[in-house]
């Protein structure tokens, strides 16, 4: 793929984005484009991903030079930032990376709606990232398949009604938080049973990445494959019957909500 992306803020998910592409061997550092607010920012970025087009408070370079313009500033930076960048970005196909930023609000602040929505995670570093996209009405099919073409290389990409956003963020946005919380909680637990902390980790690791594999893989469902495991009055029977009395799915439930309410409330304010 020969497009040319500017990433406007160049942090820890333009970096992560950068470091998939680049590691698919489908993109090459010079399709790259990058600016930051902060000469530390430039270093960083230059050295995790060796990409030598990056630039310190000058987007216009960028944005000129490039196909698809990506905002991946926090979400309160985007509105000072659009009356500096809007000028230049007239005919070019703008993906928001900001969590609870609306579409409406990006077409007011561009003033066009040649612009798409895309929610991604941490994984697109090694190419397993889980990533949504809303488009707005002045997206052709060609915007659409330059978003596919980058967000399909590094994971899987799901096209869903942009009112489900907020829904997104709570489940894949902040996802990977989660798992690594779980992952903790079973190698500080593993420790309390004697086991060395590599050991413990090594074990939770590949048996998270293992069941997550399988069901990928379409050996079951959650159900089917949680059965396959569970022997009555077994071992992970007694496991499960701790998580139900705890109301472990509750306890689900309730961070995710939180999650979905705090992006609602990013996209009013």
């Amino acid at each position: 793929m020969n497009t040319k992306i500017a990433f406007i803020g160049a942090g820890k998910i333009a970096t992560a984005i950068s470091l998939g592409l680049l590691n698919s061997g489908s993109f090459f550092p010079e399709q790259f484009y990058a600016t930051a607010r902060t000469q530390q920012t430039v270093q960083n970025y230059q050295k995790l991903t060796g990409i030598q087009n990056v630039q310190y408070l000058e987007n216009k370079i960028a944005i000129e030079n490039s196909q698809a313009i990506i905002i991946c500033t926090k979400p309160f930076q985007i509105s000072d930032l659009s009356k500096e960048i809007a000028p230049f970005c007239s005919q070019k196909l703008i993906i928001s990376l900001a969590a609870g930023y609306k579409l409406e609000t990006l077409f007011k602040n561009f003033s066009h709606k040649k612009i798409i929505r895309v929610l991604p995670n941490t994984p697109v570093t090694v190419m397993l990232g889980a990533s949504a996209y809303s488009m707005g009405p002045g997206c052709n099919q060609e915007d659409e398949e330059i978003c596919k073409n980058i967000f399909n290389t590094i994971g899987k990409l799901y096209k869903v009604e942009e009112h489900l956003m907020d829904a997104v963020c709570g489940i894949s946005g902040s996802g990977p938080a989660y798992v690594y919380e779980f992952i903790q909680g079973i190698v500080d637990a593993g420790i309390k049973q004697g086991l060395e902390k590599e050991i413990a980790l090594g074990l939770a690791v590949q048996t998270v990445l293992g069941a997550a594999t399988m069901l990928d893989r379409k050996f079951g469902s959650p159900e089917d494959l949680k059965n396959a495991v569970t022997t009555p009055n077994g071992t992970t029977y007694a496991a499960l019957q701790v998580m139900k009395e705890q109301k472990f799915k509750d306890i689900i439930d309730d961070f995710v909500n939180a999650c979905v309410k705090r992006s609602v409330e990013l996209g009013k304010n």
